[in-house]
């Protein structure tokens, strides 16, 4: 059920539980400032959460709040999971969903990692037949990015032509 990311930070979370070693995970990486995991319900052949040690609820919460080190310590540890894995060169999809209407689940900010598979260019029903979790989606600008092969293609997802969504391109 999709959490409201303006409440606070609840330490109940499975992923404060799994931080403070009261679950189980597949750890892929960690650091002291960021824990990486493979996902229970993996949404592609490869997909890993990455979440900060820190009780923040969303990107909005954490670029608040956060300090410099925690923020560039976090996105450091993505792009070395993804280095780690060997995913620069095929590439890869982050996704990081914020509040209600992105259908965040779990209220602590995290980052899927999808691999393994082309993954295409981004459009509606990739991101609604990924149950929201395929890019980094920020609600108030409803932007999507993108990352393969080394480069960044911004698209607007959430603002396309409805008429793609009806011819299923």
């Amino acid at each position: 059920m999709p959490i409201d990311a303006t409440l606070p930070y609840d330490d109940s979370n499975i992923f404060a539980r799994i931080l403070r070693g009261e679950l189980p995970s597949k750890t892929v990486y960690e650091d002291e400032f960021a824990l990486a995991f493979h996902d229970i319900n993996p949404q592609a052949p490869l997909h890993i959460l990455v979440i900060p040690k820190g009780a923040y609820v969303s990107w909005d919460d954490f670029s608040e709040r956060g300090s410099d080190a925690e923020i560039a310590g976090f996105v450091r540890a993505v792009g070395q999971v993804a280095r780690d894995a060997g995913l620069v060169a095929p590439g890869y999809r982050l996704l990081a969903n914020v509040g209600l209407d992105s259908h965040q689940e779990v209220p602590h900010l995290h980052v899927h990692l999808f691999a393994g598979k082309s993954s295409g260019r981004c459009s509606r029903a990739d991101i609604r037949a990924l149950s929201m979790t395929a890019v980094t989606a920020f609600p108030e600008a409803r932007l999507t990015v993108c990352y393969r092969r080394r480069r960044v293609d911004s698209v607007p997802c959430f603002q396309q032509d409805r008429s793609s969504d009806r011819t299923g391109s």
